[in-house]
């Protein structure tokens, strides 16, 4: 390894920021946009109730922040 296993370990502060991503804060729009929504074909029955469905994730997401 070169002593690179080393040289991360003595130094894991420099070595950071090549390797994660600064902290950011979890907020309900950010989890909100890690899913996709496929919803079924608009005016059927099942969209109705797959709107009502996003609207009571969306409120919980929100009241969970």
């Amino acid at each position: 390894t070169l002593g690179l296993l080393e040289a991360v370990v003595q130094h894991k502060d420099a070595f950071r920021p090549l390797f994660c991503s600064p902290p950011q804060p979890l907020t309900a729009d950010a989890l909100d946009q890690l899913f996709d929504i496929r919803y079924s074909t608009a005016g059927s029955n099942k969209r109705a109730e797959e709107n009502t469905i996003v609207a009571f994730w969306r409120d919980y997401l929100l009241d969970a922040e």
